[in-house]
């Protein structure tokens, strides 16, 4: 949601700017390394990358495409956790 507190917008084309700052700079080693092994499994469990990651089934006839689900390694969930917001009790 964009809102203007006081004034008007100015009129015209690509007369505003948006600034959006999210995440971590530079991003945590232990956060980087849970990336990395995840996506190393997740290559590997495609065929060594000759399959495409996650795809469970295709069809030719519409084109759809199903992909499996799977969690998330254990080692990469504990990392997640400690990095994610808890609302108190």
């Amino acid at each position: 949601m964009i809102a203007l507190r006081q004034g008007v917008f100015p009129r015209g084309r690509a007369n505003l700017a948006l600034a959006y700052r999210a995440g971590f700079d530079p991003i945590p080693p232990d956060l980087a390394q849970a990336a990395l092994e995840q996506a190393a499994v997740r290559f590997q469990e495609s065929g060594a990358g000759l399959g495409r990651l996650g795809v469970s089934a295709r069809t030719l006839a519409d084109g759809s495409v199903s992909y499996q689900e799977k969690p998330l390694l254990p080692q990469v969930r504990e990392v997640l956790d400690r990095y994610r917001r808890r609302a108190p009790l």
